[in-house]
């Protein structure tokens, strides 16, 4: 069985006919995978769900606490409170308090649209395995694995449609568009590549049938899905504008500055007191 290794993989799926799509996905569409190619596909790749990342909060509070910014205003807020700058050492704790409180709080709704996308994954579908139409649990599809999906149903993988009877998928969840899209298994072009929303020939893992009825071969499960790559940017990549990195920077190079200047007065007002401590003690 074979599996193309592009990201996504939707582009190529949606330039292949559906007799290119049966031979890449080493498949059939009258018997569907053998039982000797589901034990194999299985080693190969796993189960049909996006794993959560459980973070705990100690874990979350430690990350927005390693910020350098952060560690500055720490650093600062001590000095001041050294210095017995009582109110600026509590304004400089009240900014890192309140950062971190904020950095919970979008952890929090990143962990939660998580689990709202893996809710979508979690059904029962209808497959043709061993020429024999049967339904198993979502988490047991694989590439190669014929499907069968009619109106109210959630797409459980991505999957390139070999049959459509007026078609249409809400993939709001995806694309942000109110109206569904029209799917059909023709090819309009050629085109290599292609955008979520003119990949025609496509269902998308989360999103829902709405009208009619379909059959597709599945040719990305879990990860490898468009919903399992949203799933996986939310939780593990972090993506800087060229204006976040700069902002970054520049408050790397001021709260540098901020420290040196505060060790300088720290130091100024060491010197200070042991001088006076000298005066008073020759007096």
């Amino acid at each position: 069985m074979k599996q193309a290794n592009q990201t996504p993989l939707f582009n190529e799926y949606a330039s292949f006919s559906i007799e290119q799509a049966v031979a890449h996905l080493d498949s059939s569409l009258q018997i569907g995978l053998t039982s000797a190619q589901i034990k194999k596909g299985r080693q190969q790749f796993g189960f049909n769900e996006i794993k959560d990342t459980d973070v705990s909060l100690w874990h979350i509070v430690i990350t927005q606490l390693s910020s350098p910014f952060i560690i500055t205003f720490i650093v600062v807020a001590l000095f001041y409170a050294l210095l017995a700058e009582y109110t600026n050492a509590v304004i400089m704790s009240t900014i890192v308090v309140v950062n971190t409180l904020i950095g919970l709080y979008q952890e929090y709704h990143v962990a939660l649209n998580i689990r709202l996308l893996q809710e979508h994954l979690i059904a029962r579908s209808r497959v043709l395995r061993d020429g024999i139409k049967q339904t198993i649990p979502s988490t047991q599809l694989m590439p190669g694995d014929n499907i069968y999906m009619t109106t109210g149903d959630i797409i459980p993988a991505d999957c390139r449609f070999t049959h459509t009877a007026n078609l249409l998928v809400d993939e709001s969840m995806l694309t942000g568009e109110s109206m569904p899209s029209a799917k059909t298994s023709t090819i309009f072009d050629q085109k290599t590549k292609v955008d979520i929303f003119h990949a025609h020939t496509i269902g998308f893992a989360g999103t829902a049938i709405s009208n009619g009825k379909a059959t597709a071969l599945v040719f990305a499960t879990a990860h490898d899905t468009q919903l399992g790559h949203i799933a996986y940017i939310s939780t593990h990549e972090i993506r800087e504008s060229s204006l976040a990195q700069g902002t970054y920077q520049l408050a790397l190079f001021t709260g540098k500055l901020i420290l040196g200047t505060v060790i300088m007065m720290v130091l100024f007002s060491l010197i200070m007191h042991h001088e006076r401590s000298l005066a008073e003690y020759i007096i």
